[in-house]
């Protein structure tokens, strides 16, 4: 069965190079998946706000996919106050006339729930809807200096979680908070998967960087936000018992966003000045050399639905330190590609990196062991998982 979906994307655009500004995973999912669903013979457009007057209203990707910007309030808008905005994007979807033929609405993260929402009581067609993060779990585990999110946000998402045909979960952890928060939510767990073809090991072997004489590179890799703390990754440097070098690669996101003079300006501090660089966000295949030629990745997240990062390194063949949390566990498989450390814990994270980096036997059995993890996602069992729970909302709808 062929399928027109229109996939909600509100606050940002998966054309938009994830780490700057808005732009992280919830990009890199929807645009794999667009891409999946187009693969797999169906029609795809993404609906997202615009937010630059010089893009075209409407863009076609190079796989078929079919990209809207709807105007939709000031384009300089901040994220805190798209909510007022989400009648008037509604109302600039209405005005396509594809608009009537999309045959199932898929939102991503809040805001586009409640876009998706609308459109799919308009039309009489089930919602799926995707968090990428939520809300109550984010308030649960405040990063030092962030913002909790506010209470219509999160009231709005156990409405979401309640009214939507289908909630895409993208581990158990999530599922199961749901499941506890939002009694009788239908959630079903579909994991994102990670670009082999982009995101691939040195070739022709696993790289034997070993000289302990050297420095090592280490890389933070993601939006430069409390949430992410690439604050506790320089602090990781300065804890180090062996001399290091830190790149960060990322632009500050949201309205507590770290800026990259801050993190420099924390590096001195800590005398390491020297010793981190900052980097722009990149192209992902740029982005995927970068895990190749670093030694050790740092996620020092507060929460992560997922860990995308944190896959993406594993599948480069490089070793993850990452903080214990529900999302970064499960993508770590058990520790296997990498060593998990508590939350906000700098002197953790540096013996942690140096118990992966103690020899070159050791180092390499954690590079064989994160290939393997890697190799558990990807997505093409994303976009049929996907599908098929696509179909079963569809025919249940049907039959009700």
């Amino acid at each position: 069965m062929s399928l027109t979906v229109g996939l909600v994307s509100f606050h940002t655009s998966p054309l938009i190079r994830p780490g700057t500004g808005d732009g992280g995973g919830l990009n890199v999912y929807v645009a794999a998946l667009a891409d999946g669903l187009v693969r797999q013979g169906h029609r795809v457009h993404v609906f997202t706000r615009r937010y630059d007057p010089t893009q075209a209203g409407v863009v076609f990707t190079d796989s078929g996919v079919v990209v809207h910007h709807i105007p939709a309030g000031p384009e300089e808008a901040s994220k805190e106050d798209l909510a007022d905005l989400i009648p008037d994007f509604v109302r600039g979807i209405l005005s396509h006339p594809v608009a009537p033929t999309i045959d199932l609405w898929h939102g991503h993260y809040w805001l586009s729930g409640c876009a998706a929402a609308g459109l799919g009581g308009l039309f009489t067609r089930p919602v799926v809807q995707t968090f990428h993060t939520l809300g109550g779990i984010k308030n649960e585990r405040l990063a030092h200096g962030d913002v909790p999110e506010p209470e219509h946000r999160v009231q709005a998402e156990y409405w979401l979680a309640g009214h939507a045909d289908l909630v895409s979960a993208p581990a158990p952890a999530e599922a199961l908070w749901l499941g506890e928060h939002v009694p009788g939510a239908r959630v079903r767990v579909i994991e994102p998967g990670v670009d082999l073809r982009c995101f691939y090991p040195p070739q022709p072997d696993l790289r034997a960087p070993w000289d302990l004489t050297k420095p090592l590179n280490i890389l933070f890799a993601g939006r430069l936000q409390p949430l992410k703390a690439p604050d506790v990754a320089v602090k990781t440097i300065a804890y180090l018992n062996r001399r290091a070098h830190l790149t960060i690669v990322g632009g500050p996101s949201g309205r507590n966003g770290m800026r990259p003079e801050d993190l420099l300006s924390l590096a001195s501090q800590l005398g390491v000045g020297d010793q981190v660089t900052c980097l722009p966000a990149m192209d992902r295949p740029d982005l995927a050399r970068m895990f190749r030629q670093s030694d050790v990745v740092l996620v020092p997240s507060h929460t992560e639905s997922f860990g995308l990062v944190a896959l993406e390194a594993q599948a480069c063949g490089t070793p993850v330190v990452a903080s214990d949390i529900d999302g970064l566990m499960h993508v770590l498989g058990g520790h296997r590609g990498g060593m998990l450390v508590p939350v906000n814990d700098a002197p953790g994270m540096a013996w942690a990196v140096e118990q992966i980096t103690s020899s070159q036997p050791v180092y390499q059995a954690y590079q064989q062991r994160a290939l393997v993890t890697a190799k558990r996602f990807s997505w093409d069992a994303t976009i049929s998982r996907t599908i098929d729970a696509y179909e079963s909302v569809l025919a249940k709808r049907k039959t009700a």
